[in-house]
């Protein structure tokens, strides 16, 4: 049995995302909620994330879209960690399931925290390919003995590339909004 380790927490990140969208030709617009979650596992090797997307009652467009999957975390020195994972997500402009190669690169840059995330579905799903980059920068609004919250502007631009033709893009969905995270440990 040996020496006992002591009991670290794990953090959680949780995530509340509002904000407004568009399609390429900017003829339909609309408003989003999106509801995250992380947990951590193994000294914060290992992720668990999921997420609830729901689009407003408030727009023309009534709809809902989620995912979730699991990751590794890869610490690539001086604060820069690299989150390969793979997700399976429900988008709320395909109405269909589909898996989802996610990689993620978190980093400071000087008092900001900047989240790259990059994603491409590696099947085609009703003819097409999605592909979506999605960059998040923060800032910290205090920190407490096991609780630190963040502001966050968040962007992401989603692409969806027609089978037939690789270079013909069929819609091209960019989003923006604001964040609010709250990383806890339990």
């Amino acid at each position: 049995m040996g020496a006992s380790c002591p009991l670290r927490a794990e953090p959680t990140r949780l995530s509340w995302l509002i904000g407004s969208g568009s399609s390429s030709d900017l003829s339909r617009s609309y408003l989003w909620n999106r509801l995250e979650a992380e947990q951590w596992f193994a000294r914060e090797r290992f992720v668990l994330a999921a997420d609830l997307q729901s689009l407003s009652a408030l727009s023309s467009q009534r709809n809902w879209g989620g995912g979730f999957g699991a990751g590794l975390s890869l610490s690539l020195g001086s604060g820069f960690e690299w989150l390969p994972s793979l997700r399976l997500e429900r988008d709320a402009d395909l109405e269909a399931w589909q898996p989802m190669l996610q990689s993620s690169v978190r980093y400071p840059l000087w008092s900001l925290l900047l989240d790259t995330q990059v994603a491409v579905s590696p099947f085609v799903r009703a003819g097409t390919r999605s592909f979506r980059l999605r960059q998040a920068v923060g800032m910290s609004l205090g920190e407490g003995a096991s609780r630190e919250d963040f502001l966050f502007l968040d962007f992401e631009f989603q692409d969806r590339v027609r089978s037939s033709a690789a270079s013909a893009l069929e819609s091209s969905v960019r989003r923006v909004g604001i964040a609010f995270a709250s990383q806890v440990e339990f």
